[in-house]
């Protein structure tokens, strides 16, 4: 086996500049109240220094008229605390919140839901998990997940966790999961749909050009569609 060190010492050096606007979302605080629940821009409905993280547009419950979501992040100084493998390269705590608001007849955006703490930010070696947020010319409110460890493992990858908005609420439609050994250059992915209850995994190896790629196709069982709140809970 490969030693850790080169490993975690280039890639936490290679990190520590990014983590200057990354995000967490894992401390249920209160933060999500200060939100406006309406407003003509996003610079009406937010508090003066947030970020946005990403930004998407599209009309989510099919009445005609463009709709916003959009991830974004506080900027309590309190919740940048230093780390302890690399104190000159602090973590970013903030928590990741997703707001989904609706647009109006009149111009307006009107808040439908506002989740605090779904997505995690920034935790130790692992940077912030928030990747890009995206509405399909469907309707499809689709949200990437990364998992990108600075040191500790070898594995990174991304989710790709695809919402329908039905009965008022956004439920889990599919899923793509991708997954590399940064060591071997194994990857894999998983592709998932909980309409079809069909799942497809590919296999292949980003090191090794002769690999070829192949893809297996196996049965998700029937269940009940998971809503936006639970769908982060794996």
């Amino acid at each position: 086996m490969k030693p850790l060190a080169p490993l975690i010492l280039s890639l936490t050096a290679a990190l520590c500049g990014a983590l200057t606007v990354p995000l967490n979302a894992q401390t249920g605080t209160h933060y999500a109240s200060k939100i406006l629940k309406q407003g003509q821009t996003l610079t009406d409905i937010l508090p003066a220094g947030w970020t946005i993280s990403g930004e998407a547009r599209g009309d989510l419950n099919k009445d005609g008229i463009a709709d916003c979501a959009f991830v974004l992040q506080p900027n309590d100084p309190a919740n940048i605390i230093p780390q302890a493998f690399l104190p000159e390269c602090p973590l970013n705590t903030n928590p990741n919140i997703l707001c989904i608001y609706y647009g109006t007849k009149e111009g307006l955006l009107e808040q439908f839901a506002v989740y605090e703490g779904l997505i995690p930010a920034d935790e130790e070696f692992i940077p912030n998990q928030f990747s890009k947020i995206e509405i399909s010319p469907k309707g499809v409110l689709n949200i990437t997940r990364a998992i990108e460890p600075s040191a500790g493992s070898y594995s990174t990858g991304r989710t790709t966790y695809r919402f329908r908005f039905q009965d008022n609420n956004f439920y889990l439609i599919g899923k793509e999961a991708y997954n590399l050994a940064r060591n071997t250059g194994v990857s894999t992915v998983e592709s998932s749909n909980y309409l079809t209850h069909k799942k497809a995994t590919t296999y292949s190896n980003e090191f090794n050009e002769a690999y070829k790629p192949h893809t297996e196709w196996s049965k998700i069982p029937k269940a009940p569609l998971r809503t936006i709140a639970q769908a982060f809970e794996e």
